[in-house]
């Protein structure tokens, strides 16, 4: 050990200049951006601790009469000094305020109150806490990291979207079966377009999302010609007669005697799944054909609940308010500033920055969202871009 009267003496041939960094700053600096002690309540950031109290308020009353506001958090005097906890086996710490503010809607009235949440710990100078009078290091658990990862295993292919605060949920798609699925939390899987359909996607909507779609004028081809070309093609819409009666489903194959009907019906105007992007998306269309739901958004939603809550009933509204708040509601749901930041780096590569830094700021997911994880699923699937390397993320 080199004491500070022992000098030292160096037989290198070059000095070296590099000051060493403060290892401790990096801590320091993310706890003084948790607590943000130096900024006045109407100057904080919508991060750390301001953060977890914006999430939690208003709260509304069951009526809707009544609500709460959260205004802001104050830090009280520290009451103790490091040396006085060390003594008296005490905790380093200082006392928060919330400022809340109640609002009687029918009355008009609105009322601020001081409540005293706590004592909160302090870091220390040296990045430690103090706890009973006992110094202390906080070390982070490890635990997943929260965005979305794309994975193949036995035969699998999935991506996982993992937030901060919520449900996860997993895409799979089945390597041996053609199928898709998803996974919400582990529970048993559902067909994709199951899913789909309970977030009130329409069949349409499904195709018009992730397949491309190819117009037929049928007045301009004879019906010898149509049948050598459509049969087996997947209309990409239902087709009706004159008197609403239904000549063909989407998604269902093209036959001879469908296309003999919609000649005697008198469409001249059809549309059908373009061929190739059937190749590309075979897994989506297998689902969409196996789905016995795709006629009715409440039989969708009945089977997502019932693996969510199994022996359960519940009304269809409710079923689907649950199911939207689970992952679109910032109170239920929370990827975080990093999970965000990595979702959006993966899957809006096509955007300018100063687009993703727009979609950075909404923490919750969006249709947008799932569409384009699935859509990069399948370009796994297809070998068209590599999936993530766990170990090196």
């Amino acid at each position: 050990m080199v004491g500070p009267y022992i000098k030292r003496v160096s037989f290198s041939k070059g000095s070296d200049k590099v000051e060493l960094p403060d290892l401790l700053d990096i801590q320091l600096a993310s706890y003084k951006d948790f607590l943000q002690m130096d900024k006045k309540i109407n100057e904080r950031e919508n991060k750390g601790l301001e953060y977890v109290f914006r999430s939690f308020f208003p709260i509304e009353s069951s009526s809707g009469d009544v609500v709460i506001e959260y205004v802001g958090y104050e830090l009280g005097e520290i009451k103790y000094t490091e040396e006085e906890c060390f003594d008296k086996n005490l905790t380093y710490s200082v006392p928060i305020k919330a400022i809340f503010r109640v609002i009687d809607r029918n009355t008009g009235e609105v009322k601020e109150k001081d409540i005293y949440i706590g004592d909160f710990p302090l870091m220390t100078e040296r990045g430690t806490f103090i706890f009973n009078g006992a110094e202390r290091v906080i070390v982070n658990q490890i635990y997943k990291s929260p965005g979305v990862l794309f994975s193949y295993k036995n035969k699998e292919y999935s991506s996982k979207i993992v937030p901060e605060k919520g449900s996860w949920l997993e895409f799979i798609i089945d390597a041996k079966k053609d199928l898709m699925y998803v996974r919400i939390d582990s529970r048993r899987k559902i067909l994709i377009t199951v899913f789909l359909r309970s977030l009130e996607m329409s069949v349409q909507q499904i195709i018009e999302t992730f397949f491309k779609v190819r117009k037929i004028d049928l007045s301009r081809i004879s019906k010898e010609e149509a049948i050598t070309r459509l049969v087996g093609r997947y209309i990409a819409e239902d087709v009706y007669d004159d008197e609403n009666n239904l000549i063909i489903g989407a998604v269902e194959k093209l036959f001879p005697n469908i296309i003999n009907q919609l000649y005697a019906k008198g469409k001249t105007i059809i549309k059908i799944i373009d061929p190739k992007s059937v190749v590309e998306n075979r897994p989506l269309i297998n689902s969409l054909e196996k789905d016995d739901s795709k006629d009715s958004i409440s039989k969708a939603l009945k089977k997502v609940y019932s693996i969510l809550h199994p022996g359960e009933a519940a009304p269809m509204e409710n079923i689907l308010k649950e199911l939207k708040n689970m992952f679109f509601s910032p109170k239920m749901y929370d990827l975080g500033e990093v999970g965000r930041y990595k979702l959006v780096l993966k899957l809006y590569p096509d955007l300018s920055q100063e687009e993703r830094n727009a979609l950075i700021e909404q923490k919750t997911l969006s249709y947008e969202d799932i569409s384009r994880t699935i859509k990069l699923l399948i370009k796994v699937y297809n070998r068209e871009v590599p999936h993530d390397d766990v170990d090196h993320l």
